[in-house]
C-alpha cells in the first residue's frame, strides 16, 4: 500500500501563536496546527468530511486522492504518523472508493468498510504513550469502525486535516507522489484537536495554524503540459471547517515538459 511521508519541508512555522502561515507541498493539502514552541503534545485529532466524486475521464484514469486526519508526520524527521481516511482514486478510468488507517512507518491497511460518494465521514484519533485508537464512522450510512493498536513510533507533535496525494513506492526509499484525482472540491468539517484538557478547533489562538497548498510537478494531458494543486480556503470557521478545491492550469513557459 502507499505511504503518506511529506515529500516537502513545507512549514516553517515561525508565525505567533493564533497566527496563519502557509506552506506549499508536492503532496499534501489542508490545515496542520503544533503548539507554541512545540511545548505540548497533541492526544487527540478529529474530523468530517463527505466523500467527493472523483472524474476519471481521460488523463486522470490513473491518479488517487485521500482525506484524513492525523498527528504527527509535520516534518520529515518525524518517527511517525498515526492517520485515518479515505480515499477517491481512479484505477484504469473507474472510480473507486475505499476507507484505511496508516501508523507510519508500518504501511497503510485498508478497512471493509463501504463508502460511497457524497457519504458523511466522521473520523478520531488518540494516543496515549504508543498505544493507538483510530475510529472511522460513515455517518451516512450509520456503519463504523473501531481500531485499536501498539504503534513502537508515534508523533504527537502536530495535528493535520489533509488532502493528498498518495505515494507510490516501487521500493523502500523510493517514492513519489501519484497524480492528484481530480475530486472538484471536499468539504471538512468541525476540525479539532485536543491538548491536555483543552479540545479546539483549528484556529484557536494558542497554537499556530498553517495552511498548506499542494502543487505538482507538470504533467501530460491531452490539452498540453498543466500543473495540478490543491488549496484550502484560507481562513477556518469559528468551529474548524474549510473546503479543499482542485486545480488544473497550463504549466509556466519555463516549467513545462521537453
Amino acid at each position: 500500500m502507499r505511504r503518506a511521508l511529506l515529500l516537502a519541508a513545507l512549514l516553517a512555522l515561525v508565525a505567533a501563536p493564533g497566527a496563519l502561515a502557509r506552506g506549499i507541498s508536492s503532496n499534501w493539502a489542508g490545515w496542520v496546527v503544533v503548539s507554541p514552541n512545540h511545548t505540548r503534545k497533541f492526544t487527540a485529532v478529529s474530523g468530517s468530511w463527505r466523500v467527493p466524486t472523483v472524474n476519471c475521464e481521460g488523463s486522470a484514469a490513473q491518479s488517487a486522492s485521500a482525506y484524513w486526519i492525523g498527528l504527527g508526520g509535520d516534518s520529515e524527521r518525524a518517527p511517525g504518523l498515526e492517520q485515518i481516511g479515505t480515499d477517491s482514486d481512479c484505477e484504469h478510468g473507474h472510480p473507486m472508493y475505499y476507507a484505511w488507517y496508516e501508523l507510519i512507518p508500518a504501511e497503510s491497511v485498508p478497512l471493509r468498510l463501504r463508502i460511497e460518494p457524497g457519504d458523511l465521514i466522521s473520523a478520531f484519533t488518540s494516543v496515549r504513550g504508543h498505544r493507538v485508537m483510530l475510529r472511522i464512522t460513515d455517518v451516512t450510512r450509520r456503519r463504523h469502525i473501531l481500531i485499536h493498536r501498539y504503534a513502537p513510533s508515534v508523533d504527537t507533535s502536530s495535528a493535520e486535516w489533509i488532502v493528498e496525494a498518495p505515494l507510490s513506492c516501487t521500493r523502500p526509499g523510493s517514492c513519489a507522489a501519484t497524480r492528484l484525482a481530480n475530486f472538484g472540491s471536499v468539504d471538512f468539517l468541525s476540525a479539532h484537536a485536543t491538548v491536555g484538557r483543552r479540545t479546539a478547533s483549528i484556529g484557536w489562538r494558542r497554537w499556530r495554524s498553517s495552511s498548506i497548498e499542494l502543487e505538482q510537478a507538470p504533467v501530460r494531458d491531452a490539452s498540453g503540459n498543466i500543473v495540478i494543486s490543491a488549496d484550502p480556503t484560507p481562513h477556518p470557521t469559528r468551529r474548524g471547517g474549510f473546503i479543499v478545491y482542485w486545480h488544473s492550469h497550463p504549466a509556466p513557459v519555463e516549467a513545462r515538459l521537453n
